[in-house]
């Protein structure tokens, strides 16, 4: 009887030891099992709220819980197959972190799209292996042709290739955007970093032959329980960092205080210039057809870049060179340039060019503009908006330039004879003849009552003479009951280096004018005297 209670004893502190050790070796997978689970809520619940993005983690907690599960099973488990097949089920999960955890920092901190190709052939390898994994497990007498995962070596190929792919794309999505944000900002991505650097952790870990490395320690119990726990602790250092992250820096938040997001997401367009003023980069890579401004080249310069500007039908405004006005679908739009110097206190490094649409602004502006520049009779420019216009197209780069000088004939006898509402008719109606004739990228002005300037720069002699003619033929065409047609007496001449002076060239085409006038309509100034009165 003493002898039976002896053993019945020896017995029971046997399996109470045995239990105590068992849950030794996985208390850490418990430990685990609860907190993943605490993440998944949490993170299921910033989901529903819409308060985080957190998609992608939900599923990175179900990988780790299928994990974990498989490894508590397999202690619990007696049988020494099942324990294996345990074992084995336990990678589907781990075959499954690395693509979400790509699909989670791509939205976490980058948002930038990945190829669809990339991520089908990311999900393609995990599910295939678990697919294998499965078979060799449940399926193995029904499909004998495909290998197992113990005999067959391009399994390990398979899942170390996509795993090295999936971590280097994941290391470049972090630290493209970790020097883009302020430093306050880093945290959350120092954090994921962290989470990817215990995924290379975890798959070392399980690649090392552990029991040779603490051959050193005597009692296996305690071998295991250093093994266990330290996969255990590498699984739950993927996803702490990760939902540290999480919860303090929404993805909304590290992608906000993004440069390259903040640059791209803005309305204006920049050009980064170097000293040189070549082109280096640009914000709004992807423009559609129909934005008025042009796709600059790489290292273009910039003035190159402003004449394809006017090349597309657009032009600069006659008030400033730092405004374009562009017509697109019937509208006139307006884009300011505004250069800014990239410097530090020694040296001067580049520009940054911002173009920014200003239709609605410069509409009002416009409106005073218009009263300054604008001759309100004729809707030329007037002689303020000439006198600015001289000083801008005097430049070499502008030469040869065609002065025209236009006077409106019996202007006078219209206003004496039939009043000067008539007076006005016959400027408006030759205004209208200028307006037709005059080329692309000219300048025309009313500086007087009934005188007109025209600046053509980069031009000739052919073509102000072929302008004379043009406007020749539409006096002609046009006819008023009144005054009959209107008549223009006109002088040229050509300013071809910036050394000559703008008003010697101007006197030229003035008395030119006034020749043509004489010549053509007996024209006399009024202090000569009559020929009776000169001969006595």
């Amino acid at each position: 009887m003493q002898t039976d209670s002896i053993i019945n004893y020896s017995t029971e502190t046997r399996s109470i030891r045995d239990l105590f050790d068992s849950l030794s070796s996985n208390i850490a997978y418990y430990i685990l099992l609860v907190l993943t689970l605490v993440f998944l809520v949490h993170a299921v619940y910033l989901h529903v709220k819409h308060r985080r993005e957190s998609t992608f983690y939900i599923g990175m907690c179900l990988a780790v819980l299928v994990s974990t599960t498989a490894f508590i099973m397999m202690f619990i488990a007696e049988d020494s197959q099942k324990v294996e097949n345990m074992s084995t089920f336990a990678n589907i999960g781990i075959l499954f972190i690395p693509i979400l955890l790509i699909r989670h920092i791509s939205r976490q901190v980058s948002y930038r799209k990945m190829k669809l190709l990339f991520i089908v052939l990311m999900y393609i390898v995990p599910c295939g292996l678990s697919l294998v994994i499965i078979r060799d497990i449940f399926l193995g007498e029904l499909l004998p042709i495909i290998p197992g995962i113990s005999n067959s070596i391009w399994y390990f190929v398979a899942f170390y290739i996509y795993l090295g792919i999936t971590l280097i794309r994941a290391f470049l999505f972090c630290f493209n955007v970790f020097f883009q944000m302020s430093p306050r900002m880093r945290l959350s991505t120092w954090l994921i970093i962290i989470s990817i650097v215990a995924i290379m952790v975890l798959v070392v870990f399980s690649r090392l032959p552990l029991n040779e490395t603490l051959s050193f320690i005597s009692n296996e119990k305690i071998i295991d329980i250093l093994i266990f726990s330290g996969a255990a602790i590498a699984l739950f250092s993927v996803l702490f960092p990760l939902y540290i992250a999480l919860r303090i820096t929404p993805s909304e938040d590290v992608i906000v205080t993004s440069r390259e997001f903040v640059v791209e997401g803005l309305t204006t367009s920049i050009l980064v210039l170097n000293r040189r003023d070549e082109i280096l980069d640009w914000n709004k890579k992807n423009r559609s057809e129909e934005d008025p401004i042009p796709m600059p080249l790489y290292r273009e310069p910039f003035t190159v870049y402003k004449q394809r500007i006017m090349q597309d039908r657009d032009r600069f405004c006659f008030f400033s060179e730092d405004v374009i006005i562009s017509s697109h679908n019937n509208r006139e739009y307006y884009y300011l340039l505004h250069r800014q110097e990239v410097r530090n206190r020694r040296m001067l490094f580049g520009y940054i060019i911002e173009i920014s649409e200003i239709t609605q602004i410069y509409s009002l502006i416009r409106t005073f503009e218009d009263v300054a520049y604008i001759d309100q009779l004729t809707s030329l420019y007037n002689r303020n908006s000439y006198l600015n216009q001289v000083s801008r197209v005097a430049g070499r780069e502008y030469m040869p330039l065609a002065i025209l000088v236009g006077d409106v004939n019996r202007l006078k006898y219209v206003n004496d004879v039939f009043g000067h509402i008539q007076g006005d008719a016959l400027l408006v109606m030759v205004a209208d003849i200028i307006k037709k004739a005059i080329p692309l990228g000219a300048y025309a002005a009313r500086v007087g009552g009934d005188e007109f300037v025209l600046l053509f720069p980069n031009s000739s002699v052919e073509q102000a003479e072929e302008f004379i003619y043009e406007t020749e033929r539409l006096c002609l065409e046009i006819y008023s009951e009144v005054f009959g047609n209107p008549n223009i007496s006109w002088g040229y001449g050509i300013m071809t280096s910036d050394s000559q002076s703008y008003n010697d060239v101007f006197t030229q085409a003035d008395q030119m004018m006034y020749e043509n006038k004489r010549k053509h309509y007996a024209f006399r100034s009024s202090g000569l005297v009559p020929d009776s009165q000169s001969s006595s």
